[in-house]
């Protein structure tokens, strides 16, 4: 699978590396090559689906199925943002966009059931590696706080940006992360995003 040069050479922890394995390389290759063409609007009607966005809620395997709000402190798990029905507390999604509105960025956690064109990276993913894998979504406008301080996670982590462009440090190197492009995150690697220039949304699959 072809790929341009520059995915592995715009930072020092290059593709290239012996300790990159050839199923690493093809899973960067499958994800640079499926568009994702999801619009603000494909999001706001996700974000709409009743009943799917629990306050506090893990599905099988532990992870968060919820929405979050990124602050100046990191996760704002904002209850005004969530409303207490008969049967649970659920998103209400028009306290949720007042944030929105404001640049607030947003995590959206587990969406690789959400639609066909998700649920294809999700087989292929789980075909790959013979385990789940977690997609969120990071989404926000022009604004506030785009992501969180350096930090590293124990796993590796993909992105691929949707639309809008981010500008990243991965090891104490700049990237500019472009529509469609895609970055590999090798675990234990230091990264943060320091800007979102315009409205912006990317998928982010951790793979432990």
């Amino acid at each position: 699978m072809a790929l341009p040069e520059d995915l592995y050479d715009k930072t020092d922890w290059s593709l290239k590396k012996e300790n990159t394995t050839s199923q690493e390389k093809e899973i960067v290759g499958y994800l640079y090559h499926t568009q994702l063409n999801f619009t603000e609007e494909d999001i706001f009607n996700f974000l709409k689906i009743r009943k799917r966005w629990y306050y506090n809620y893990n599905y099988e395997g532990g992870n968060p199925a919820t929405v979050r709000i990124i602050n100046q402190l990191g996760y704002l798990h904002a209850l005004d943002m969530f409303e207490q029905r008969w049967d649970g507390i659920f998103l209400n999604f028009d306290k949720w966009h007042k944030y929105y509105s404001l640049g607030y960025t947003t995590v959206i956690g587990n969406v690789l059931d959400l639609n066909p064109e998700l649920r294809k990276i999700e087989n292929y993913l789980t075909e790959e590696l013979g385990i789940m894998c977690c997609g969120n979504f990071y989404f926000g406008k022009y604004g506030r706080r785009a992501s969180f301080g350096k930090h590293h996670h124990p796993y590796d982590v993909i992105v691929k940006q949707i639309y809008g462009s981010s500008r990243w440090i991965v090891n104490e190197k700049e990237v500019i992360v472009n529509p469609q492009d895609v970055l590999f995150i090798p675990r234990k690697t230091d990264h943060e995003v320091i800007d979102k220039g315009e409205n912006k949304l990317s998928l982010t699959l951790n793979i432990e």
